[in-house]
């Protein structure tokens, strides 16, 4: 074939391919447009917080209002994780309704002295129902609780520090404890709340040992949807669909009965042990330590949740079963820990005693609810917190420090 026709075929066949690329460059930019739209105004956040601007849990509190609302969604503003960690931290944040500082959230109410050498220092360790995003500051439970210490002579001085983050586990939990220690910030009190992320990492992801946050890093590290999802709204869409769609059906595994009850046998032993390591810290340490089963949705009865109105935590929550044999697993390794000198609480009724609508989703309240959950930790702790008050208070006598 001569030269000429040879460049003439070839820009024929560059102009069919140009040709052909167009109609699919004017459909992925079409898809992009559309998809970006879609994202802007139907998102998990946008549907989580429509949600909540119709929960009786939000609009019978007088506190409430949309300006909190979108606080409650933007606050910490990112997590990060110390290096070597395998818990993680809320960045530093601070406007009306939260305040967070080097990890910790603020707790209000404390009315004891100023001298921090005559305080004393209770940690809450526990997941997002201890850091409790759902309400401002002066509501959370570790706020509610300290209050009630406050009202106390004998327990006045106590001041407690928030150390709740969301998704975080038992386990890590004891290695924020750890973190803490090693950097000479020691508790004289420490108090552990668990239960629905142990359930969720141990039942749910069927990993016992893992985290939560890292499960889900790991299933966007995989998932080659959420690999392309920063450069292509398209991809972000799909992603966010895909996600979906795995969220609102039950894994095969939480059908099984026999694997159910393997994984929430793996789940309640890796608690226990979680909690012997954490009790071994605390007794080189000299700290006292109390841990709790935590009341959830999946813990309250059926009839209770009817009362306050939660119909979808009934009939919308397809892990509930699953979920209600875990925790009776956990339930029963309080007894256990009980004979091996552990202040170990089931409180996992705590919800069954209003009918008020508290459950703002499946796993955090409203401040009623932390109310009912801060009063119940109180009053069992108080015996306990009241002794350990009193050989600080002489042993600062004997120092001189009084």
């Amino acid at each position: 074939m001569p030269a000429s026709h040879s460049c003439v075929a070839k820009s024929s066949l560059r102009k069919k391919i140009l040709f052909a690329s167009v109609p699919l460059l004017l459909l992925f930019g079409i898809s992009e447009i559309l998809s970006l739209a879609f994202l802007t105004y139907n998102t998990p956040k946008i549907r989580q917080m429509a949600a909540r601007r119709v929960n009786p849990a939000y609009t019978s509190r007088p506190w409430f209002n949309e300006t909190f609302l979108q606080s409650s969604f933007q606050q910490p503003g990112g997590w990060r994780t110390p290096e070597g960690a395998t818990f993680i931290l809320p960045h530093d944040y601070q406007d009306q309704y939260f305040t967070v500082t080097e990890g910790v959230r603020r707790t209000t109410d404390f009315l004891g002295t100023r001298n921090e050498q005559q305080q004393i220092k209770l940690f809450t360790l526990g997941g997002s129902t201890t850091y409790c995003s759902e309400v401002p500051d002066h509501l959370t439970y570790p706020s509610q609780l300290q209050k009630r210490l406050s009202q106390n002579a004998t327990t006045k001085n106590v001041r407690v520090r928030n150390l709740g983050v969301t998704t975080v586990n038992a386990h890590q939990e004891v290695d924020r404890l750890k973190f803490e220690i090693a950097r000479g910030n020691v508790p004289d009190i420490c108090i552990f709340l668990d239960g629905i992320n142990d359930v969720h990492q141990g039942v749910y992801n069927k990993n016992v040992k893992g985290t939560i946050f890292g499960q889900e890093k790991q299933y966007q590290r995989k998932n080659s949807l959420w690999r392309i999802a920063k450069n292509s709204a398209t991809a972000r869409l799909l992603a966010n669909l895909s996600t979906q769609m795995a969220a609102v059906q039950i894994p095969p595994h939480l059908e099984n009965p026999i694997e159910v009850r393997r994984l929430t046998e793996l789940t309640a032993d890796h608690y226990e042990d979680t909690m012997l390591e954490a009790q071994r810290i605390c007794d080189r340490h000299n700290i006292l330590m109390i841990a709790f089963i935590q009341p959830t949705s999946h813990t309250t009865p059926r009839e209770i949740l009817q009362k306050q109105g939660n119909f979808e935590l009934i009939n919308g929550n397809n892990h509930h079963a699953a979920y209600r044999t875990a925790f009776n697993a956990l339930r029963g390794k309080i007894q256990s820990l009980k004979q091996k000198n552990i202040n170990a609480f089931d409180i996992t009724d705590a919800f069954a005693s209003t009918s008020q609508p508290i459950f703002v989703d499946a796993m955090h309240v409203n401040d009623v609810g932390n109310a009912i959950l801060s009063n119940i930790i109180f009053e069992r702790s108080l015996p306990l917190i009241e002794r350990r008050t009193a050989e600080i208070a002489a042993r600062y006598e004997q120092s001189g420090l009084q």
